[in-house]
Formats: structure tokens, C-alpha cells, sequence
């Protein structure tokens, strides 16, 4: 059984903290808040990098692909920051409403957006075109998830549904309500099973199958609802809460996760929007309207179902 131990906590954002990306294959993360800021984080050595991006809108998705750095903004626009120079080469306006999720499409060079005003963008990854858009529903789109091969794509909205497309003309496949008051997180796990998580607290299970996306599981997970899943090493995930929790899932034990919230005033205050698990798996980073970031190393000994620090 995997526990979690305070490793750092950082304080730089002046408002909530809504997105967390590691940079592949590093301990350099990045955070985007409500304050418009994008800052970097070396997650090994505790400190902050000598870099920030001010795009003076809160911040709500981060992408970073071709030594590119795409930031969803929640008037809709998406920066693309070049890594090296820190300079800004465009401000793509394919959304009205904010921008909720980005994720890339790694066997065509595109990337997708998903949007606040109910629509998907698929963009050209190397000169920024928009390839096609379209409208998937009246309300936000929240997350955005591919299956292992990246032949379909899931699609999470407030509206509790989640749609799948093919990745190649961007038909829709199903349409399924998943969640009560809104999808608000898709990961996958292993052998083609995916979890999802949304506004009605619960955590469900799906797998794909005869071409159609099929629920095996559900499980009551937190008080309140479920913001963010990342998923680390041999199975385990983290779900981030409302609730101000993060819990740590097993296969296998999945009625006895590993709760981390505040104790000994350590843990966050306020809800957790966001978790990330470091590409090792050594760490989870979360944060969220607190404005603080917590890194929690990750030790395979007893654990006591709680924080340690």
C-alpha cells in the first residue's frame, strides 16, 4: 500500500490555481491560476524556475508540444508561448467562452481544445491552423481523454455526458449521460478501462467495448465534486475534490483509498481543482482556491490513511 508524505508546498499565485502540467520526462511543472499567470515549478529541488507568462486572463488548461506552450484562457483564447524565448507568437481565437482542456493528438501533429462555449477545435500543432470546429453541446466542455491506440476520443460536458468521436473525421460515435450535473474528468487507466469523475461525487468505470463505451463500476468517492484524476504508476490514481481533499485509488482496494487532507494545519484549506502525478510517479502535485501547491512524495510503506508531513 502506497503513502503520501509533504515533500514542498508552494506560494507564488495570487488567485486559485486551476491547472497543473509536468514537462515530459522532467520534475519541471507548471501552474496557471486565476491570476492570469503561468509559472514553473522544479518539483526535485523545491523552488521556482525563472519563468512566468502574464496572459492576464485566468488560466484554465496547459498543453506543451514542439517546444510550444499552449495556454487555455477563460475568454477563450489560446496563447502559444514559445518555451525557449518565452515570447508569445500568437493568440488563437477559436472559442468564445473560456478554454477548458487541450490534449494532443500525437499520430497527426494536431491538438484539441475544448471550449466553454460547447465547442471542439482541432488545430494544427506546427502552424496554428484551425482544421475544423464544430459544436458538441449547449454547455461547457470540461475534459478531454484519448484511448490508448488514439482512435477515439471522449468528451466530458456540464451537461453529464460524455460523447465519443473517432479521431480521424470526428464523427460521433455514442453519447452517454455518465454524471449528474456534469462530466468533469476522464482519465484512462490500464487495459483499455478508463475512470471518470464529475459534479455528483462519484467515480465511475468504463471500459471499451464492441464499439461501445460501457460502465462496469461506480463508487461515492468524495462529499462534493470531483475536479480533477491523474493517474501514476501500476494503477494507482488521485482524485481532487470540493471537498478540499485528494484520495489515492488502488486496484484491488478501491473501498479503502488513501485520504489526503488537512491535519496538524497542513493539507489545503479550500477545494483542490487540480492534481498531477509527476511522469516518475514519485510525486502528486495538487492545488487549488487556497493558492498554494502541495507536492506529496509517494513512500510504499504503512500508511495511516492520512496526510503525514
Amino acid at each position: 500500500m502506497n503513502s503520501f508524505k509533504i515533500s514542498h508546498t508552494f506560494q507564488g499565485h495570487s488567485g486559485p490555481i486551476y491547472t497543473l502540467l509536468f514537462r515530459e520526462g522532467t520534475a519541471l511543472m507548471y501552474s496557471g491560476s486565476a491570476d492570469g499567470l503561468v509559472a514553473l515549478w522544479d518539483t526535485k529541488e523545491g523552488k521556482a524556475m525563472p519563468f512566468m507568462v502574464k496572459v492576464g486572463s485566468p488560466v484554465y488548461a496547459l498543453l506543451e508540444l514542439n517546444d510550444y506552450l499552449f495556454i487555455g484562457q477563460s475568454k477563450g483564447g489560446i496563447h502559444v508561448i514559445n518555451v525557449q524565448s518565452r515570447v508569445e507568437l500568437r493568440l488563437l481565437k477559436y472559442h468564445d467562452l473560456g478554454v477548458f482542456a487541450l490534449i494532443k493528438l500525437n499520430r497527426s501533429g494536431y491538438f484539441v481544445s475544448a471550449g466553454g462555449d460547447g465547442k471542439l477545435a482541432v488545430i494544427d500543432s506546427f502552424d496554428f491552423r484551425l482544421l475544423h470546429s464544430f459544436k458538441v453541446s449547449f454547455m461547457k466542455l470540461r475534459c478531454l481523454c484519448l484511448s490508448p491506440d488514439e482512435q477515439f476520443l471522449m468528451v466530458g460536458g456540464s451537461d453529464g455526458f460524455i460523447r465519443v468521436y473517432d479521431t480521424s473525421y470526428f464523427n460521433e460515435l455514442e453519447s452517454i449521460h455518465a454524471h449528474a450535473g456534469g462530466v468533469y474528468a476522464i482519465q484512462k487507466l490500464t487495459n483499455g478501462r478508463f475512470v471518470t469523475g464529475g459534479r455528483d461525487a462519484h467515480l465511475r468505470f468504463w471500459e471499451w467495448k464492441d464499439n461501445a463505451f460501457i460502465q462496469f463500476d461506480s463508487i461515492p468517492a468524495h462529499n462534493y465534486a470531483i475536479y480533477a484524476l491523474s493517474v501514476g504508476e501500476a494503477g494507482i490514481f488521485a482524485s481532487a475534490s470540493r471537498d478540499k481533499t485528494v484520495k489515492i485509488w488502488e486496484p484491488g482496494s478501491l473501498n479503502t483509498p488513501v485520504r489526503l487532507f488537512r491535519k496538524g494545519n497542513k493539507g489545503h484549506t479550500h477545494s483542490v481543482n487540480t492534481c498531477a502525478f509527476s511522469p516518475n510517479g514519485e510525486i502528486l502535485a495538487t492545488a487549488g482556491d487556497d493558492r498554494t501547491i502541495i507536492l506529496w512524495a509517494r513512500s510504499t510503506q504503512g500508511h495511516d490513511g492520512q496526510a503525514t508531513s
